[in-house]
């Protein structure tokens, strides 16, 4: 995990990269996309949620905004999100911890820099400075890990 060449000048992002050290990760399962504001939508009329996401209106996605990653929501959210989908399904899910999610962004065991490879290729992330800079989620293909997991860079921030 971290990097030795981390850069010193942003001090806050160095204090969180910087030393590369060496982790144990145990076997795990990720989604391969963030959750869409679709089965978020699901979740909200089946658990009868009330916090909605604030750029929603009349407690739903707008339309067209469907297939986006839900945004606005917090760990409550989170947390009863959750719970609602292992009782669906009938399996315990959790938020990765932070070891497996750059396990997973760093294309395992390989540990590349990106999920696609170790050059920066800016056609394979949705990032931007600015909020609306989101986009579909799986859209950029070229994007995915070696395991088929999308928008480990960008799009919206992790939890």
């Amino acid at each position: 995990m971290g990097r030795d060449d981390a850069d010193p000048s942003d001090q806050r992002m160095y204090a969180i990269q910087h030393p590369a050290h060496q982790v144990t990760v145990q076997d795990f399962y990720i989604d391969r996309t963030e959750v869409t504001n679709a089965e978020y939508f699901t979740f909200v009329q089946e658990a009868k949620y009330e916090d909605l996401p604030v750029d929603w209106e009349n407690n739903k996605p707008l339309p067209g905004k469907e297939n986006m990653p839900v945004r606005y929501v917090n760990i409550k959210d989170i947390n009863a999100f959750i719970k609602w989908r292992s009782e669906r399904d009938g399996k315990t899910y959790r938020l990765p911890t932070e070891e497996e999610w750059e396990f997973a962004a760093r294309n395992g065991a390989k540990s590349t820099l990106y999920p696609w490879g170790n050059e920066y290729r800016e056609e394979c992330a949705v990032v931007g400075k600015v909020r609306v800079d989101v986009q579909a989620v799986g859209s950029k293909q070229c994007g995915e890990n070696e395991l088929g997991v999308q928008d480990l860079i960008g799009n919206v921030w992790e939890w």
